[in-house]
């Protein structure tokens, strides 16, 4: 029922030095993993997210995109620095870890039940001040399927979450 605390006990049973994330209701490329590891090959990335590829399997879902502290998206070159009072933004679809960043910064807010989790959690790493990275080959197709928070075509049956993680 709580993404974050879902995430957590994974963490508590992950036993690599990179720990990936993709959502239920997504399909990695068949070499996604291979494109995470090589992203961590720099010792200074400690965290990475790749391009999400929505259901059509064409359109880009979700890019390379910073993210502000009220949880609004911004595009932005992957390349160039992230600017002041934003962070990468990790989407939870598509995210991986050095394991050990998260004894350093702590793991998922479980007040987070839904929704702004993976950004809560980006703005924890920018204020640690290391490295992110933009992966693009790390690619991951999302079909957002219905669940108990929304329909087949992503209306929330409550905004409830949404709402709580927001303020």
């Amino acid at each position: 029922p709580n993404i974050s605390r879902a995430r957590n006990q994974g963490l508590a049973l992950a036993a690599g030095d990179v720990v990936a994330f993709v959502d239920d209701d997504a399909v990695p490329e068949p070499t996604w993993g291979a494109a995470v590891l090589a992203g961590f090959d720099d010792p200074d990335v400690v965290a990475a997210t790749g391009p999400v590829i929505g259901r059509n399997g064409i359109s880009l879902q979700w890019g390379s995109m910073a993210v502000d502290g009220l949880g609004r998206d911004l595009g932005f070159d992957p390349n160039a620095p992230v600017r002041d009072g934003f962070a990468r933004k990790l989407s939870g679809t598509n995210m991986a870890f050095r394991r050990d960043v998260f004894d350093r910064i702590g793991g998922f807010d479980e007040a987070f039940a839904f929704y702004l989790d993976d950004t809560e959690l980006a703005f924890r790493i920018a204020r640690a001040e290391v490295r992110t990275a933009w992966l693009p080959g790390a690619v991951v197709h999302h079909g957002f399927e219905a669940s108990a928070r929304r329909t087949a075509d992503r209306v929330p049956l409550s905004l409830y979450d949404i709402g709580v993680s927001s303020a």
